[in-house]
């Protein structure tokens, strides 16, 4: 089932072309990794598919993101941008999480609270003021304040910034969350995990397809300058020398290979 349909986007912004009959379904439940070039237009496509800026033509849940619709989509949608002090609106990180639970009229705030504390391990940051906390620390409050409602749908927009020690661990901990993830990067090792990877380019989606589908066609994504994981360009690299026969994602995987 998808649960996010784009059909046939088109945008200009200052008589520049964005997006040219940009198509786009993403089904529910599965992780997709956006890439693409700086200035392609992702940020872009994230606030069209969150109703800051408005076009037509895009259906979440089957409601068209326009504003009448605006109030449902976002109540089961959240969206984490790069810098987390513009995530961040309450005083504390306790008041912080309470937020988001309030707004969406659940009842169980302190549950809930309680819950995602330990789950992320930052229990010992919930009376803490926000202004206080280190970038790394904001960031991750501001993921946990998305993913504390539980949403169907998170998109995150470059939003593991400070966060690349952690990186494999919290992604491990929203998987388990068994959300729809729209994980907009420029790291290449986060082509690594997920189900899905999408290459906006030239206005378009130029590849939207399995992970390993991707990753196992080097003459695809490179056309595109897409940066690949390491332990992927060396599988090309040794491919190449016929060395190996395939492509790895796991190091494990292919040292036994290659000790085989």
């Amino acid at each position: 089932m998808d649960i996010i349909v784009i059909k046939d986007l088109n945008f200009c912004y200052k008589e520049k072309k964005i997006f040219s009959h940009l198509d786009l379904n993403i089904k529910k439940g599965k992780w997709y990794t956006l890439v693409g070039e700086n200035g392609c237009g992702k940020t872009t496509l994230v606030k069209i598919l969150c109703g800051i800026i408005e076009t037509t033509f895009i259906y979440v849940n089957g409601l068209e993101v326009i504003n009448k619709n605006l109030f449902e989509i976002r109540k089961k949608m959240s969206v984490v941008f790069e810098n987390p002090n513009t995530n961040l609106v309450c005083e504390t990180v306790r008041e912080e999480l309470a937020f988001p639970i309030k707004n969406n009229g659940f009842f169980d705030i302190d549950d809930r609270i309680d819950k995602f504390l330990k789950m992320f391990d930052i229990e010992s940051l919930a009376d803490e003021l926000v202004n206080n906390l280190s970038l790394k620390q904001k960031q991750l409050v501001a993921i946990v304040a998305a993913l504390i409602i539980e949403p169907e749908i998170v998109i995150f927009d470059e939003a593991f910034t400070y966060l690349d020690d952690e990186r494999k661990r919290i992604f491990s901990l929203i998987k388990s969350l068994k959300m729809t993830v729209i994980n907009v990067t420029h790291e290449p090792n986060d082509l690594l995990f997920g189900d899905y990877i999408s290459v906006l380019a030239n206005g378009k989606i130029a590849i939207n397809d399995e992970m390993r589908k991707v990753l196992d066609n080097e003459k695809i994504i490179s056309s595109f300058g897409i940066k690949v994981p390491f332990i992927v360009d060396l599988s090309y690299k040794l491919k190449y020398y016929n060395l190996i026969d395939k492509v790895y994602i796991d190091y494990k995987d292919l040292v036994a290979d290659l000790w085989k």
